[in-house]
C-alpha cells in the first residue's frame, strides 16, 4: 500500500496537475479540487515511506520497514512509469496544442521521473535505471 501512494498517487497528480487551468471549462473548475487531493494523497505516500526506510521507532511500532515498500518503491516506480503512455503521442500532443493539458506525455513523464528519483534516493532506496524494463515506449 505504501508503494502505491508513494509512486501511483504522485503519478495522478502529475497527469491532473497537467490539466489545472485547461482550455475545457467543466475539466479546469474540476481540477482545482482534485489536484490538491491528489498532492494530500501523494504526501502521505511519501511519508509513509521515509517512516518505514529512516526512522526506527516507527518500524518498531508498525513492526514493518523499508522491505514493505514493493521493490524498494522499484516495482511500484515501473507500473507509475508506464501511466505515461508512449512517447511522440499524437493525442498527447493534440491535447497540448488544444490547450487540455499542459505537457505532452515526455515532459510529464520527465517531470515525474526527476521527483520520484530524488524521493527515492533521499529515504536510501535504489533509483530505477531509465527506460529499465518500461513496457510503454
Amino acid at each position: 500500500m505504501v508503494g502505491f501512494c508513494f509512486c501511483m498517487d504522485l503519478v495522478a497528480w502529475y497527469h491532473l496537475h497537467a490539466m489545472l487551468n485547461c482550455s475545457y471549462a467543466p475539466l479546469a473548475r474540476d481540477m482545482t479540487s482534485m489536484v490538491h487531493e491528489g498532492k494530500f494523497h501523494a504526501s502521505f505516500g511519501a511519508r509513509r515511506a521515509c517512516d518505514l526506510s529512516l526512522k526506527a521507532d516507527y518500524q518498531i511500532v508498525t513492526k514493518a520497514g523499508r522491505e514493505e515498500i514493493p521493490g524498494g518503491g522499484g516495482q511500484m516506480v515501473y507500473y507509475a512509469l508506464n501511466t505515461f503512455c508512449k512517447t511522440g503521442s499524437n493525442f498527447a500532443n493534440l491535447s497540448v496544442t488544444y490547450g487540455i493539458r499542459k505537457w505532452n506525455n515526455e515532459e510529464l513523464l520527465a517531470k515525474y521521473k526527476e521527483e520520484i528519483d530524488k524521493k527515492i534516493a533521499a529515504i536510501g532506496l535504489v533509483v530505477r535505471p531509465e527506460g529499465k524494463d518500461r513496457k510503454i515506449l
